[in-house]
């Protein structure tokens, strides 16, 4: 069974300006790297985090494909929130590698925690402010 993410970028092409295919492009490697940092952490709860993010993001970047002039619209998303949301992902993966798992690292580790949970929800508010449809591609 395919995941959503990995039916959205198969086909991606030019159609529609150099612009939209770098957006997609962007997109595809935020995901992948959403994809590799979730297989480094084993909290099954940040997994379960992270699928939702990697499935809003692919739902919002299959809008873009299939309609470029949205993609003006998620500006915000591609600098902002896709950052932010890797750099956190990457600290927690680091975070959680340590050997030795201290009050320190346990308390950022929460922090980022509760960060993701709050991710989550500006996601599907983005995601919904956009205008994306929830009948897209469920498996």
């Amino acid at each position: 069974m395919k995941k959503i993410y990995d039916v959205f970028f198969a086909d991606c092409d030019t159609e529609g300006g150099i612009y939209r295919y770098d957006m997609l492009e962007d997109g595809r490697l935020a995901i992948e790297e959403m994809k590799r940092l979730d297989l480094s952490i084993e909290d099954a709860a940040i997994s379960a985090d992270i699928a939702r993010l990697e499935q809003v993001s692919a739902r919002i970047f299959k809008e873009v494909k299939a309609d470029p002039k949205k993609g003006k619209q998620i500006r915000k998303f591609m600098d902002y929130y896709l950052p932010t949301t890797l750099k956190l992902l990457n600290a927690y993966a680091d975070l959680d590698s340590q050997p030795v798992q201290g009050e320190t690292i346990l308390a950022s580790k929460r922090e980022i925690e509760g960060t993701l949970d709050t991710l989550n929800l500006a996601y599907e508010k983005l995601k919904q402010q956009y205008t994306i449809s929830m009948e897209c591609c469920l498996d």
